[in-house]
């Protein structure tokens, strides 16, 4: 399996600073085998009023940073799935 890379924004004035100070360092310990990358995603206006992430090219949204995580777990157990079929 290629490694994961999860890109998230932490400039949006809105969340950057709840991303940089919570959702970062929660991402990186439920999720030690990926990559991360951190840069503008130009996903200001949805992306300033919920947390998202892109896992490789999958955008993925929720409601709550909780949400977010278990999203995110929910789409790496499916791509293991397909790859062991």
């Amino acid at each position: 399996m290629n490694t994961p890379k999860i890109r998230y924004c932490d400039s949006c004035k809105r969340r950057g600073d709840v991303v940089r100070s919570k959702l970062a360092p929660r991402l990186k310990k439920e999720f030690p085998e990926v990559e991360f990358d951190v840069q503008c995603l130009s996903f200001c206006g949805p992306g300033s009023r919920q947390p998202f992430v892109y896992l490789d090219d999958t955008l993925i949204y929720a409601q709550t940073d909780d949400a977010l995580i278990a999203e995110i777990k929910v789409e790496l157990e499916k791509r293991k799935l397909k790859e062991q079929e």
